[in-house]
């Protein structure tokens, strides 16, 4: 089924979202703490 703009574009920020939410805690000032992985 063809989704519309509107929910391709939900998906895309829900996706981005967590994407750079993920980005954030990696690059917290505490991690720079810590060993590198």
């Amino acid at each position: 089924m063809h989704k519309s703009s509107f929910e391709q574009n939900s998906a895309n920020t829900v996706t981005n979202g967590a994407e750079v939410e993920v980005d954030l805690t990696l690059l917290r000032p505490a991690d720079l703490n810590r060993p590198g992985a």
